[in-house]
């Protein structure tokens, strides 16, 4: 790690132990302002140490009142080392760092999964609630540190919001084609719970005045799907009027199996 991160950081406000790097010094006076500890101790953590920060540094857009993605950069660079060797560089680098002080934990657990474990045949992490959850969980750290090896490995089984949205959506329509072929706006081929594949016409639901969906729908009458309406035709607001099953002839023509 190089030796000026520790400034790359964003840690401006100079030392109340060593001196200013930047600006003026801050008394230990000043510091017990905001803080509720009488001991000269440079730790200043949760809702008053983000007081001090503001009043020092000011606010920064990113809000954790320091660069995050040069750690980020650098943990990136250092997959397949040993963690306790990369964690001794980082400690040694960032050593008298009054924001890196203040904010040790966030700065690794962003990054890191540090507590791993096998449970269930499965790599899970401790989230910050202390319950254990996969590593393909869409808030999970982009990177983890072996149970077995102890070295920092770079986690590729992220499932991210988006990623699960299209994954759910592909299976959906994998699923729609395996039992249904549109031919028209009015006319499906469905292949149905006894096993034969039927031509369906379809009626508008939205200007059809029906108290019971499950008389009005031939196919639902007929006990001959549990699936909704919304599923079963692959849109919403249409119902099924009338239906017949194919012949092996129409089948062959349509490349039904």
């Amino acid at each position: 790690m190089r030796t000026d991160m520790k400034y790359i950081l964003g840690d401006r406000r100079g030392s109340r132990l060593a001196g200013p790097r930047k600006g003026k010094r801050f008394s230990p006076a000043e510091f017990r302002k905001f803080d509720w500890d009488f001991d000269d101790a440079p730790f200043v953590a949760g809702y008053v140490g983000h007081a001090l920060e503001r009043s020092l540094i000011g606010t920064r857009r990113w809000g954790r009142g320091y660069a995050d993605k040069p750690i980020a950069r650098y943990l990136s660079s250092q997959v397949g080392r040993r963690w306790n060797d990369i964690l001794s560089d980082i400690r040694a680098a960032l050593r008298k760092a009054e924001i890196a002080e203040a904010h040790w934990p966030d700065i690794v657990i962003h990054h890191v999964a540090v507590e791993v474990q096998m449970l269930a045949g499965d790599l899970r992490w401790s989230s910050w609630r202390g319950t254990y959850l996969a590593l393909s969980h869409e808030y999970a750290p982009p990177l983890y540190v072996d149970p077995d090896s102890g070295r920092l490995c770079r986690n590729m089984s992220i499932e991210t919001r988006r990623m699960r949205q299209k994954r759910l959506a592909a299976e959906a329509t994998r699923e729609l084609a395996a039992r249904m072929r549109p031919l028209s706006p009015t006319k499906q081929l469905h292949l149905l719970s006894d096993g034969n594949w039927w031509e369906v016409t379809l009626g508008d639901a939205r200007t059809s005045v029906v108290s019971d969906w499950g008389t009005a729908d031939v196919v639902l009458r007929a006990g001959m799907s549990n699936l909704p309406r919304n599923i079963l035709y692959g849109r919403p607001g249409v119902f099924a009027t009338s239906k017949r099953q194919l012949s092996a002839k129409e089948m062959k023509r349509h490349g039904l199996g």
